[in-house]
């Protein structure tokens, strides 16, 4: 259950940098303002946090390029950046540690036994360092090559005027972020090999029969898990994705599916289902 998030959409990547209000969804006062853009994963990371923490904040998002005028101004480089009333976090990890410390102990994503919150923290740093690349690459890899499929899977996160930015974009952007990600066949290639390893390694952490990675609850390691892994599984109840795997190219497809049907693919679906 989430409480009404305020999320303003600027559409501000064609303006020159003057932002313009596009419309609001269930308003609410908040003095946090998460600057996304609304399909990167990290930021899923961060929204799904404060979502679940019942945290209020507004969410800015941005196609990618049209980002980088609203963290800068802030002292950011990259999305999330989550701006509060009296500090700026710049890294998803840092938004969910400001989103925990707001709740009592038993609800926080990081445990508060020793034990588990080790653990809790060497998943989240493990997926963050090498899940979450690899299927940014992974997703960029394909998408890059067929744009109108790129820009179908992510339309339910952009505004009408996003969109028709978002696609236009693609033309000189898709070179910068091939050269940026160093994305080609061999690094598509090692990114399958690592994504494919994680979800082995947490689907024998699950093979005992635990319903999360760590203790008997919901925690960071699990969301980050998610969240991360998404963009190779488009799950239903994804915010920002479509769900249908037959908007995906045939070899994206083909992966998808046979993630889909792994322990660690159905436990991410479990998670999306049950507690996003």
């Amino acid at each position: 259950m989430h409480l009404p998030i305020a999320r303003k959409f600027i559409c501000s990547d064609f303006q020159q940098g003057q932002g313009a209000v596009a419309y609001y969804l269930r308003p609410m006062p908040s003095s946090s303002r998460l600057i996304t853009i609304p399909f990167s994963h990290y930021c899923e990371k961060a929204r799904w946090a404060g979502d679940h923490l019942h945290a209020p904040y507004v969410e800015e998002p941005h196609i990618p390029g049209g980002h980088l005028r609203a963290v800068n101004k802030v002292g950011g480089k990259t999305v999330p950046v989550l701006v509060t009333e009296a500090e700026t976090f710049t890294d998803s990890t840092e938004i969910l540690h400001h989103f925990d410390r707001a709740v009592p102990p038993e609800k926080r994503l990081f445990p508060v036994d020793p034990g588990e919150y080790a653990d809790v923290a060497a998943f989240e740093e493990s997926f963050d360092a090498d899940l979450g690349p690899a299927t940014r690459l992974l997703v960029y890899h394909h998408g890059l090559s067929d744009q109108g499929m790129l820009v179908r899977v992510v339309s339910p996160s952009l505004t009408r005027l996003q969109r028709v930015a978002f696609r236009a974009l693609l033309v000189p952007l898709a070179p910068q972020l091939r050269k940026f990600y160093r994305i080609d066949d061999h690094t598509a290639a090692k990114a399958v090999t690592t994504v494919r390893g994680i979800f082995e390694r947490v689907g024998a952490a699950l093979a005992d029969g635990r319903e999360f990675l760590v203790g008997s609850r919901f925690t960071a390691a699990d969301l980050t898990f998610a969240a991360l892994a998404a963009p190779v599984l488009m799950p239903p109840k994804h915010p920002s994705f479509g769900s249908n795997l037959d908007d995906a190219p045939g070899a994206l497809r083909e992966l998808m599916t046979s993630l889909r049907a792994t322990p660690a693919g159905a436990y991410v679906l479990r998670m999306y289902r049950e507690h996003r």
